[in-house]
């Protein structure tokens, strides 16, 4: 058997193209306002899906660093799921499971569950909160209007 023979060398990922600038109009847009790009502006994401590693979120215009904090608020695994509960079905058939706060939750028609069976849980929001971001709201309280620590 031969080896496969590259016909031309593989590019690399075009990360340009991943935000159409041109279809968007940004490209005009930041030709015509140079300096509207987002200086001086903070802004604050909550998502479990960000890279901050990814190129594009390393520098600003004008050479600042982009990311200013990371705080992971994913969570994941904290709540134990060993309940296990059955649904029942309300007036027009839909499957229904109450949850451990009473809650009831709808279930879809569609959904096939072999064993009719679902776990549920129940955690608070602010015990899945790092350490560093529950101390952040113990300082501004969760009630009072919460202000972005940029000062």
């Amino acid at each position: 058997m031969t080896a496969l023979k590259t016909i031309r060398p593989i590019p690399e990922f075009p990360l340009q193209g991943i935000l159409p600038k041109e279809e968007t109009e940004a490209a005009a847009f930041l030709k015509k306002y140079p300096t509207y790009d987002g200086r001086n502006t903070i802004i604050a994401i909550l998502d479990t899906g960000v890279d901050p590693g990814a190129a594009g979120l390393q520098f600003t215009s004008d050479g600042k660093p982009k990311i200013i904090d990371i705080v992971d608020c994913s969570g994941s695994g904290d709540i134990p799921t060993t309940t296990i509960v059955k649904a029942t079905e309300n007036e027009d058939g839909t499957p229904v499971i109450t949850g451990l706060t009473g809650r009831k939750l709808h279930l879809s028609k569609e959904w096939k569950n072999p064993t009719g069976e679902y776990r549920i849980g129940i955690k608070r929001a602010y015990d899945l909160f790092p350490e560093e971001l529950a101390e952040r709201i113990k300082q501004v309280g969760i009630t009072g209007p919460l202000k972005a620590y940029v000062d």
